[in-house]
């Protein structure tokens, strides 16, 4: 590794693929991964807990990087963040099983991205010395709780009102030690880096924003005729694409309700939701217009670039969002987007500029929603001014191609792993 120190870094990234998908942490950990793979000076090793790829510990070599399996115990109990006697003694149980093949690697830097893995980077501090402690943050687990605005949370933390939400006071907690426990944290979002500095305490000398990116310079020319064939979509039929876990958070649910109103406008529209979560109760909510609204449930990421590549407009309405990459790829194809006017989609897009936005409306009990009517009115403007929409679209592109383009990201991480390398002391772990 090209660095002042010239010490090799090992990198132990703990992972769990049954909390992922093709959206959002899978991505993003084989897009790190990937900068990684091309430094001669970094070892990779993962860690797949949970694995149901094996039923017993297994260790397979490939591509460079060293993955260990572990499937879950037989009790099937998932490793998670809960402060209980069986989740610690789990993590523990975890360090006993990696201790052999971590033990003589140089330099380590243990990775996670979740706070499920809040109990193994306790057993870490209590067990090594002169390791270091990455966390990516992703997401606000609060937020699985009570979704109301950012702002508002932060005042009731810091009067310590956990009436309003238990659960959710629970996972800021858990959050805010994990963050305590890492050397570094990098979040994906400026609006996450201030939350943790000026809401949780955390020091702004472990903070660090690097943005998710994209390869800009890809080539993504398609044959549309030939893929709407493929997939079945009418030549003329004008495609808007959902694409993400099917939950009322994301949107999936509002996206449905406004499309019964465009269909109502457009009868050569259908709408495509990509993911898999609660179809049953999107389905419910589609029952007038099932003939136009297809579901796919997960599939491969060739088969979603395809799709984007037909699609006439894309549609984030999550109102949990931090740096998204399905909207990065949307943009990347092109597509005009409707997103949400909310943290996280609001600091990746400009209303009118590069996007439209949908405002975030609040109940009496002020939590967030958004309203089907006006996504379906801004969903009928783009289809009816297709300049408008081209221009959005190439606007979109050219937005991530300036400030969410890969090689910034890459440079972000690979400086990261640098600074961590030069503070080891000369012995390693």
């Amino acid at each position: 590794m090209s660095n002042a120190s010239g010490r090799k870094v090992s990198v132990v990234l703990f992972f769990c693929a049954l909390r992922t998908g093709h959206f959002g942490q899978k991505t993003f950990v084989d897009r790190v991964i990937s900068f990684f793979r091309e430094d001669p000076g970094i070892d990779i090793t993962i860690i797949h807990t949970d694995s149901t790829a094996s039923r017993e510990l297994t260790i397979v070599k490939e591509d460079g990087i060293t993955n260990l399996l572990v499937p879950a115990p037989e009790n099937k109990m998932h490793i998670n963040a809960l402060q209980d006697q069986f989740q610690k003694k789990y993590a523990h149980r975890l360090l006993d099983i990696l201790f052999p093949y971590v033990r003589n690697l140089p330099n380590v830097v243990f990775w996670v991205n979740s706070i499920d893995y809040l109990n193994v980077c306790v057993a870490i501090r209590e067990r090594f010395e002169n390791v270091q402690l990455l966390y990516v943050h992703h997401a606000w687990s609060w937020k699985g709780f009570i979704n109301m605005a950012d702002q508002e949370f932060a005042r009731h933390w810091k009067k310590g009102n956990n009436a309003i939400s238990p659960g959710a006071f629970e996972m800021t907690g858990y959050q805010q030690k994990i963050a305590s426990l890492a050397d570094r944290i990098i979040t994906v979002t400026a609006h996450a880096s201030t939350y943790f500095e000026e809401v949780l305490g955390i020091h702004a000398r472990k903070l660090r924003l690097i943005y998710n990116g994209i390869d800009t310079e890809r080539e993504i020319a398609r044959d549309k005729k030939a893929l709407k064939h493929k997939y079945g979509i009418g030549e003329q039929e004008q495609l808007i694409i959902f694409a993400g876990r099917l939950t009322k958070e994301k949107g999936a649910y509002c996206i449905v309700d406004a499309f019964n109103l465009v269909a109502q406008r457009h009868s050569n529209s259908r709408l495509l939701v990509i993911g898999d979560g609660e179809i049953a109760k999107c389905l419910s909510r589609a029952a007038s217009n099932w003939s136009r609204i297809s579901f796919t449930g997960e599939i491969t990421h060739e088969q979603v670039q395809e799709l984007y590549s037909i699609a006439a407009i894309g549609v984030q309405p999550s109102l949990i969002e931090q740096c998204s990459f399905t909207a990065l790829e949307m943009a990347l194809y092109h597509l005009p987007m409707l997103v949400s006017n909310d943290i996280g989609l609001n600091e990746m897009f400009r209303d009118g500029i590069d996007a439209l936005m949908v405002g975030v409306k609040y109940d009496t009990e002020g939590i967030k929603y958004l309203d089907p009517e006006e996504i379906a009115d801004k969903l009928i403007y783009l289809l009816e001014n297709p300049s408008v929409a081209e221009t959005l679209g190439e606007r979109a592109y050219d937005r991530v191609s300036q400030k969410f383009n890969i090689q910034q990201m890459r440079r972000g991480y690979m400086d990261t792993i640098e600074t961590f390398s030069n503070s080891f002391e000369p012995a390693g772990i």
